[in-house]
């Protein structure tokens, strides 16, 4: 049996100059970094969030335990429970965390939170 071998190797169909390589190759590189910074700014953002969680359980603790002791609901800790979470909500409504809500938040956690004792 006879094999019969293409005398002319068939052009890829797809090819792309030297230009475009290098753009190619510089377009890859900048979505890689783009990819790599969104995920460490989504990481900072998150690590960011965990003092403020923890600030707004504290501030809803506080106000359970004050309506436990027959406090009535519109008393200091639960205002400022309500307050603190509807500035969380409004800083999280975006999806993102800004430095400056951070810090007005924890400014506010600190002036506002005074742990409940009977």
């Amino acid at each position: 049996m006879a094999t019969y071998l293409p005398k002319h190797k068939n052009k890829p169909a797809f090819t792309l100059s030297r230009n475009e390589r290098y753009f190619f190759l510089l377009m890859t590189v900048l979505l890689s970094m783009g990819v790599l910074w969104h995920i460490h700014s989504t990481f900072t953002e998150r690590q960011a969030l965990k003092p403020l969680k923890q600030n707004q359980y504290q501030f809803n603790q506080a106000c359970q335990l004050s309506i436990n002791a027959h406090l009535p609901r519109d008393n200091a800790f639960c205002q400022h429970a309500q307050n603190f979470n509807d500035q969380l909500t409004l800083a999280l409504k975006d999806q993102s965390l800004e430095l400056s809500e951070t810090i007005a938040l924890n400014v506010y956690f600190q002036q506002y939170y005074r742990e409940f004792s009977q």
